[in-house]
């Protein structure tokens, strides 16, 4: 494996890879940044290149920049039709900010300088998720207010719509669209839960995470599997990640975390849990066995555990924080970091 730093000299929030078919190194990734000094909250789009560079180091070729109205505290992006895309933030102030991204004018050397759309007040607390459907756009956001809104996206407007309001008694953390109608919600007071917008009033089924310790855990980060979606994982307090299959009904499985498996490497917060892209293929066809999963988390580890043997193979252990991470899902190799040194890191593996 190679790896990369690129210092950006402002705290880096979150790092997603822009959906292209395009080769890698011609990739678009976003990112969020926070300047401490001036308090100014920003989203960039850059393209990665390293054609040009004698020794294939990449670097970052900014391509747009916008001043977002809050600090970031998720982020999205997705593919529409028509070969253009997405970028949705959501804020600790309660906002989502959509960024349109032309496919054709991001390819040339003038910065975009298309204005973004702002819903200023969707949600009354921190919006803590967001997910965004390919093609649809239609962005899913949830908040510490414990609402749950889908927001419609058109070329001109924002048209969010109420799904849930549990009125304060919960708070949602985390959420991850499965299908066109379905999506999963966890977080504090509520258990990991699955709806289905065909069937208003509430989740159609539900599951307990069993957190070590007398308090409840507190979770992160969720992802539903991209070909089986009554799987999903999740990650969160403790160094705890746990699986879930819908078809079980019954508890989910605990992959990591203090009392899993003495393989365990990592005690503290993990900020993010994605299935691996790269085993997506080869573990499909196994029904019986938990996908390879991959997380990062706050002691600075990138690491993939394998839910049949729970066996954790760690990809960098940095002496920082790891934000969050992206994987290229079109070849499985290429990952993104966010690190809390404000940084981002550029990791290529080996399949």
């Amino acid at each position: 494996m190679a790896s990369w730093r690129l210092p950006q000299g402002r705290a880096v929030g979150s790092v997603r890879w822009l959906p292209s078919s395009a080769a890698a190194w011609d990739r678009m990734l976003v990112s969020t940044l926070f300047d401490p000094e001036t308090g100014k909250p920003s989203l960039e789009l850059n393209a990665l290149g390293s054609k040009d560079s004698t020794e294939g180091r990449p670097w970052l070729d900014l391509r747009g920049e916008w001043e977002l109205p809050g600090r970031v505290s998720a982020l999205a992006t997705a593919a529409l039709q028509g070969e253009n895309f997405l970028a949705v933030a959501g804020s600790i102030e309660g906002s989502v900010t959509v960024v349109p991204v032309d496919a054709v004018q991001v390819t040339t050397s003038e910065l975009l300088d298309k204005e973004p759309l702002v819903l200023s007040g969707l949600h009354e607390a921190s919006v803590c998720a967001v997910d965004v459907l390919d093609d649809s756009g239609d962005c899913l956001a949830v908040g510490e207010d414990g609402k749950i809104s889908v927001v419609k996206i058109s070329e001109s407007e924002l048209l969010p719509k109420r799904v849930h309001d549990s009125h304060g008694h919960i708070s949602f953390s985390a959420a991850h669209w499965a299908s066109s109608m379905e999506f999963v919600t966890a977080g504090v007071g509520a258990p990991l839960q699955w709806w289905d917008l065909r069937k208003p009033g509430g989740p159609v089924s539900q599951c307990r995470l069993k957190w070590d310790g007398s308090s409840p855990g507190f979770v992160h980060s969720l992802d539903v599997h991209p070909s089986r979606k009554h799987l999903c994982v999740v990650g969160g307090s403790g160094g705890s990640i746990f699986a879930w299959d819908l078809r079980w009904q019954r508890d989910a499985v605990k992959l990591a975390g203090v009392s899993a498996s003495k393989s365990a490497i990592v005690e503290s917060e993990v900020w993010e849990v994605k299935y691996d892209h790269a085993s997506t293929i080869s573990s499909s066809s196994d029904s019986g066995k938990v996908p390879p999963v991959m997380f990062c988390s706050e002691d600075g580890v990138l690491a993939t555990i394998e839910g049949g043997k729970r066996n954790v193979t760690e990809l960098l252990a940095e002496p920082c924080a790891i934000n969050s991470f992206d994987v290229d899902c079109e070849n499985g190799k290429d990952i993104v970091c966010g690190l809390e040194h404000e940084s981002i890191l550029f990791l290529k593996r080996r399949i």
